[in-house]
């Protein structure tokens, strides 16, 4: 996409009116109203060029997730000190839990199905600890996508930035074709164009899966300021519980075949010893036969001699 790569310089620029301290504001609220958690450890995935980030790091220990190397770049220089890693929200692993996973600025949208948004939560689930929270801005939910032209403008004395996009399609998933015009003072002004799916969530099909992932779901239709409202979800004490009790019986499971095997072992080590001890007895009784043998000849030949 080249909006997340070539246009990554560019990308806040056009985003300016976007308030984004409000946002913080209000999402801060969202998290501490329903996490049960007692740490401090957020993730933002699809982190874009970390500008919530920049603003969660004073209340929170930060890290942030991308698929975008150039978006990841851009997030380096605006959050400083923050870890950053490469990865797709699919299926990112980062061998650790979070109190608070965000998924913010309607990224999940890039999601193409119902199929990719469950395996999306269950790795979000995954990377929540028990009590943590899940924050999901959708695109879309249950409203009709407004297919108006649309258009972003950015101006300096020495850039200007045109972003103009229509939409295009019916039901869940809408194309959109973005055309890009950069100017900048002493270079030719540049083009781009970028096609872009988004996919539009229902509220109870996401609320369902969020469910069956171990989370206590709702959705706020009010959301932070975007009017797209906000998927969030407590993940429940039991389900640390159950996975405790699958590790447990894996941990049983293990033990016992350990134990069946060392018994396999000492099994077949005592059948060898017998074995031998069997060789052994045998080997003694031809020995003792073979001297019986070898006595009686020699008697019965001393014997003649004496006649």
């Amino acid at each position: 996409m080249k909006t997340y790569n070539e246009l990554a310089k560019y990308y806040d620029l056009t985003y300016l009116k976007k308030d984004y301290a409000k946002e913080i504001k209000l999402l801060t609220r969202f998290i501490f109203s329903n996490k049960k958690s007692w740490g401090r450890d957020l993730l933002d995935v699809a982190c874009g060029t970390g500008r919530h980030i920049s603003l969660l790091k004073n209340r929170f220990t930060c890290t942030g997730v991308d698929v975008s190397p150039a978006m990841l770049k851009e997030a380096k220089k605006n959050s400083r000190g923050v870890k950053f890693f490469k990865g797709d929200m699919k299926n990112f692993k980062l061998n650790k839990s979070f109190d608070v996973v965000t998924c913010l600025f309607s990224a999940i949208g890039h999601l193409k199905n119902y199929n990719e948004l469950e395996k999306t939560i269950k790795n979000f689930s995954a990377h929540l600890k028990p009590g943590g929270v899940l924050l999901i801005e959708p695109w879309m939910t249950n409203i009709d996508f407004n297919q108006a032209p649309y258009l972003l403008t950015y101006e300096s004395e020495d850039l200007k930035i045109a972003r103009l996009s229509v939409g295009k399609g019916n039901g869940d998933n809408m194309t959109f074709d973005f055309n890009f015009l950069v100017a900048e003072k002493g270079k030719p002004v540049k083009h781009f164009i970028d096609v872009m799916t988004l996919t539009k969530f229902d509220v109870k099909k996401t609320k369902k899966i969020m469910e069956k992932y171990g989370m206590k779901a709702r959705f706020d239709k009010r959301g932070i300021l975007t009017g797209k409202g906000l998927f969030i979800g407590t993940k429940r004490f039991e389900q640390q519980k159950k996975e405790t009790k699958i590790n447990s019986k894996k941990t049983k499971l293990k033990h016992r075949a350990k134990q069946n095997h060392r018994k396999l072992r000492v099994g077949k080590l005592i059948v060898n010893r017998s074995k031998a001890k069997i060789k052994s007895r045998n080997h003694g009784v031809r020995t003792l036969q073979s001297a019986t043998l070898s006595y009686t000849s020699l008697t019965k030949t001393a014997w003649s001699c004496c006649q």
